[in-house]
C-alpha cells in the first residue's frame, strides 16, 4: 500500500511553495529594476523583470477578475478533492495536487494585491515565456498528475473471441 500524504503535509507544501514564489518576487523587485534582463548565462538563460495581468502566453490579458474567479474555482477544487480523501491521498497524488494549488495561490496573491503577476525566469535558449516558481509549481504538479492517470489508467481489455462454431454445424 502506498505512502499517505498527511493533509498537514499537503497543506505546509502548498503553503511553502506560495512563501517560496512571494519571496524570490520580493527580491526579484527589489534587486532587479522593471523590464531590466541580468543574463547569468547570455543567450540562454536571463533573469528579466516583467509584470503580466494575463496567463501563461500572454493569453487572457486584462481580464484579471476572470483569471482570480478561475484561480479560486481551481483551487476550492483541489481542497476539496483533498479534502475528500481524508487523509487518503498517496504521496505522489498528494504532491502533485500540493504543487499547483501553491502556485496558484502564489500568484493569486500578486494579481489581488497589484493586478498583475511579477516573472523574472527567461531562457531565452528555446525562447519561452518567461515565467515564475509559481508557474513552475503548476506546471510539474500538472505534469506529475498527468503521469500518474497514465500510470493509473488500467489497459483496456481485449474481449476473448468467442470460440468458433465447428464448420457445418449452425448455432
Amino acid at each position: 500500500m502506498p505512502k499517505r500524504l498527511a493533509p498537514a503535509w499537503f497543506y505546509l507544501l502548498a503553503g511553502a511553495i506560495a512563501v517560496a514564489d512571494q519571496a524570490v518576487k520580493a527580491v526579484v523587485k527589489a534587486q532587479i529594476p522593471l523590464h531590466t534582463t541580468v543574463p547569468l548565462w547570455p543567450g540562454v538563460f536571463h533573469l528579466t523583470h516583467v509584470q503580466n495581468d494575463g496567463i501563461a502566453f500572454s493569453m487572457l490579458e486584462k481580464k484579471t477578475w476572470l483569471i482570480i474567479f478561475a484561480s479560486v474555482i481551481i483551487m476550492a477544487g483541489i481542497v476539496v478533492t483533498e479534502r475528500r480523501a481524508k487523509g487518503g491521498l498517496d504521496r505522489f497524488s498528494g504532491i502533485a495536487l500540493a504543487l499547483p494549488l501553491g502556485g496558484a495561490l502564489g500568484n493569486l496573491i500578486d494579481r489581488l494585491r497589484t493586478g498583475l503577476v511579477t516573472d523574472f525566469l527567461d531562457f531565452r535558449a528555446i525562447n519561452f515565456a518567461i515565467f515564475n516558481v509559481a508557474d513552475m509549481a503548476i506546471t510539474i504538479g500538472i505534469c506529475l498528475l498527468a503521469v500518474r492517470s497514465f500510470l493509473l489508467s488500467e489497459p483496456t481489455a481485449t474481449p476473448t473471441p468467442s470460440p468458433a462454431a465447428p464448420v457445418g454445424e449452425e448455432s
